[in-house]
């Protein structure tokens, strides 16, 4: 349990690394400047909003997807680091870009967020679940 949640939280904060920076980037300059009309909370709620909007893509796709997959690698013997981390990306990848085809969203770079979170969410769990108990590829 605690492995899961630590890979579900790293992966949240690696997906949301990219929104936050960028919400930085374009909210911070008024404050710096002395033009900011709004209040300390407010900006920090505003640069923290990507964190519980990527947990609810993370969590749900590493209980529904990730959980499911490492049962079917650790039976068929094809558990490793590569393989949980391409399948990470894959997946990471995959999702967002489902969703913004269905919207018609043309911001590719949230797919690419997805792609990071996926990766890093993967190597989390492998490195702090799964690798001491699985006979890895990489042995070979």
């Amino acid at each position: 349990m605690r492995a899961f949640a630590k890979a579900v939280a790293f992966g949240t904060l690696a997906g949301a690394c990219l929104p936050i920076m960028l919400l930085l980037a374009l909210s911070a300059a008024p404050i710096i400047d002395g033009n900011s009309e709004g209040d300390l909370l407010s900006w920090l709620a505003l640069i923290a909003l990507p964190i519980p909007l990527t947990l609810l893509f993370v969590l749900p796709a590493s209980l529904f997807l990730g959980l499911p997959v490492t049962a079917l690698l650790s039976k068929l013997n094809l558990e490793s680091s590569a393989t949980y981390v391409g399948l990470g990306i894959f997946v990471g990848f995959g999702i967002p870009t489902l969703i913004l085809l269905a919207y018609g969203i043309d911001t590719w770079w949230l797919a690419l967020c997805g792609a990071l979170s996926g990766g890093v969410t993967a190597r989390t769990w492998w490195v702090d679940a799964r690798e001491s108990h699985a006979t890895s590829l990489d042995e070979f």
